[in-house]
């Protein structure tokens, strides 16, 4: 739900309440409204809001004008019919303007925006895949059988969601609504009931990507190398046969990944003797101090060491 829904509500309504109580009741079947999880809810619902402000005629206006005819975007009924993974108000989208904001200045070009929302983006990447990293390594205890082939696999999040569902079959059941599955897209208990009764055991299909770790693009744009490829395959044709056969065979180790190419030498070994290092008395001088300057030797200032030191 967006904040600005109740503060705006707040200062274009509260004017024709005479008290807080009365106009927190108001809000109270206001958020019941926007609450409503089936359309028929909905409509059931509006008929008793329109109801109880019949003489309040200014706030019936207000809130079909300026809010209703945008239901489909922030009205359960409407908001459930699509995945939303839980994140079902604005607080998300303020959290990253926040974020995105500690790595802006006031001041600064287009340029600079752009290079200061990389860096943000960055960040979060590299912190995800370092959050999934460390998911993949842990594992939770103590689970159903049904659970053993996606552990590591799927986020801990989606699976104690999961577990929860799996805990409702010691529950009678009832029949399925399909709002949990559209909602998150996690098994429910009622595919989790089936899958057992066919013994079966839980895939990574049975959880939307979002909650995958394994964390693959679907929108990578594919390179086309042809060019490439054929500028390489006329330059090795202008190679004489036998540097040709050559340059074949190294193309072949690269993609077997034992590639020499380049041969690698032995790291050298620093063997340092005892004592003073052999010619240390004929090395040339090489000290970072300077020499004094012609006023300095004027003013007597010594060379080396003492107050007169210049570095």
């Amino acid at each position: 739900m967006p904040l600005a829904y109740y503060q705006n509500t707040l200062a274009n309504c509260k004017q024709y309440y005479a008290n807080q109580e009365d106009f927190d009741a108001f809000m109270q079947i206001l958020n019941v409204l926007v609450s409503s999880s089936t359309e028929k809810h909905f409509e059931d619902h509006l008929a008793k809001f329109v109801d109880s402000l019949s003489e309040k005629l200014e706030v019936i206006k207000y809130v079909m004008t300026t809010w209703l005819v945008y239901k489909k975007q922030f009205v359960k009924a409407w908001t459930l019919k699509h995945p939303h993974f839980e994140n079902n108000s604005s607080s998300q989208a303020e959290g990253a303007h926040a974020y995105v904001k500690k790595f802006q200045v006031s001041t600064g070009d287009l340029l600079l925006v752009f290079n200061k929302l990389k860096t943000a983006l960055d960040h979060q990447i590299k912190a995800e895949v370092s959050q999934r990293s460390m998911e993949k390594m842990h594992h939770l205890v103590k689970i159903p059988e049904i659970f053993a082939s996606v552990s590591g696999k799927i986020s801990l999040f989606a699976l104690r969601k999961c577990l929860v569902q799996h805990g409702k079959l010691k529950q009678e059941l009832h029949p399925c609504t399909g709002t949990f599955k559209l909602e998150v897209d996690i098994s429910c208990a009622h595919k989790l009931a089936a899958i057992i009764r066919n013994r079966g055991t839980l895939t990574a299909y049975n959880f939307h990507p979002q909650w995958q770790l394994e964390w693959t693009s679907t929108n990578v744009e594919k390179k086309d190398f042809s060019g490439q490829w054929e500028l390489i395959r006329a330059r090795i044709e202008m190679l004489p046969a036998t540097k040709q056969e050559k340059v074949i065979s190294d193309i072949e180790k690269v993609f077997d990944g034992c590639s020499t190419i380049v041969k690698l030498k032995p790291p050298l070994v620093n063997v340092q003797p005892r004592g003073r290092p052999f010619g240390v008395k004929n090395l040339i001088k090489n000290s970072v101090k300077r020499d004094a300057s012609l006023f300095e030797h004027r003013e007597g200032r010594p060379e080396n060491g003492g107050v007169g030191n210049v570095e």
